[in-house]
């Protein structure tokens, strides 16, 4: 996981480095900790709204993200997504930035 956001895994994280504040990979600008289980509930959301996505391709021939925005009741809004997607968005938004800066500089 650390090697697609170019850094390196800290290593194990027990419930004694979310204290200290250490996430499970370094980056500059994500605190990063990954989870993995067997089952997670939210992929289905995903994988409802890729296949509605895909059918509607299909029809409109029209390339779209498929992104999930969900809230428990009285919750914050949360955005799922596919990693791949959301690491070509964040690289994006960095030569975006590095671009943005350039200019401001000139």
């Amino acid at each position: 996981m650390a090697k697609l956001f170019g850094t390196e895994r800290k290593g194990l994280t027990y419930k004694a480095d979310a204290v200290d504040g250490h996430a499970d990979v370094e980056h500059d600008h994500l605190y990063i900790q990954c989870k993995r289980r067997k089952s997670i509930a939210v992929a289905r959301h995903l994988e409802e709204v890729e296949e509605s996505q895909a059918e509607a391709e299909g029809l409109h021939d029209v390339k779209k993200l498929p992104v999930v925005v969900m809230r428990e009741d009285r919750g914050t809004n949360m955005v799922l997504l596919r990693l791949d997607d959301f690491i070509n968005i964040f690289d994006d938004h960095r030569m975006w930035r590095r671009n943005l800066d350039e200019n401001d500089m000139l």
